[in-house]
């Protein structure tokens, strides 16, 4: 049940560049609902406050932070 509600959540974005490595340097974020921020606005996921802690008041573009979170996907490894 939870991978069919994260999938329906997560199905319909398009803020992942069509060209991930083209151009600048990138940072990719990894992991599960708290990267990519289920309960909060994407303007408060942790990926979009270090984009803008990297951009704020510097003359210079930091490299561009893109959040491949994924709600359900747990991060934490199993062993037999």
């Amino acid at each position: 049940m939870l991978q069919a509600a994260a999938w329906w959540n997560v199905a319909g974005r398009r803020d992942v560049p069509e060209h991930p490595l083209a151009g600048a340097a990138r940072v990719v974020c990894l992991g599960d609902s708290n990267t990519y921020g289920l309960y909060v606005h994407r303007k408060e996921a942790y990926p979009a406050i270090l984009q803008k802690l990297w951009t704020d008041g510097s003359e210079r573009a930091g490299p561009a932070v893109i959040n491949l979170g994924h709600p359900g996907q747990p991060t934490a490894t199993r062993t037999a």
